[in-house]
């Protein structure tokens, strides 16, 4: 196993733990319910401004990553989940992977509120932005969430790097099983 360096994926990382997935919209239901000024993350550490702007509302998950509030699809930052097509190996066994992290945000979004502050666009065009669902001090930063439940892997800033380093010893999510990094993924359907 290769180290990972600056929060970008290593190219060829496989990673293998021992809890089937499904049990992650177990867990993040629970912590969902409980949400609490211990598991809350502020949506501003990190950003100085708002250039692109603050979007409100209910939110539906589009994949793992990717939320649409009123019509805009927002990428959130600092996040890669597996792709919608993409599997991962337990025990022997193919798992849906990209169907479980799509899954486990929709779970954290469900009827819910949910703000997202920009921080830029991508090539695509689409905000880029830190979310949260929940109010003032009560805020839980999903990108964090989806992080620590190993239902993504931080990416491109060292905002989850921290979060992502727990998970992977407590080998949530994908961190139990062999996959392969969403980027290297999309990089070999092309």
């Amino acid at each position: 196993m290769r180290a990972r360096t600056g929060g970008c994926p290593s190219a060829d990382l496989t990673r293998r733990t021992s809890l089937p997935l499904s049990l992650l919209s177990v867990i993040g239901l629970l912590l969902v319910i409980s949400i609490g000024s211990a598991g809350a993350q502020s949506l501003s550490p990190g950003l100085s401004s708002d250039p692109v702007g603050t979007i409100s509302g209910p939110a539906r998950d589009i994949d793992g990553d990717t939320l649409e509030i009123r019509g805009e699809r927002i990428r959130m930052f600092g996040i890669d989940a597996p792709e919608s097509t993409q599997t991962c190996t337990y025990r022997g066994r193919i798992i849906a992977c990209g169907t479980e992290a799509a899954a486990a945000l929709a779970l954290a979004v469900d009827q819910r509120t949910v703000t997202c502050r920009g921080v830029a666009r991508d090539v695509y065009g689409r905000r880029v932005a830190i979310c949260a669902i929940g109010f003032g001090d009560q805020q839980m930063d999903l990108g964090a969430w989806m992080v620590a439940w190993g239902a993504a892997v931080a990416a491109d800033a060292d905002r989850y790097t921290a979060i992502e380093e727990q998970a992977r010893e407590t080998q949530q999510g994908i961190w139990q099983t062999e996959f392969q990094m969403p980027e290297d993924y999309r990089r070999s359907q092309r």
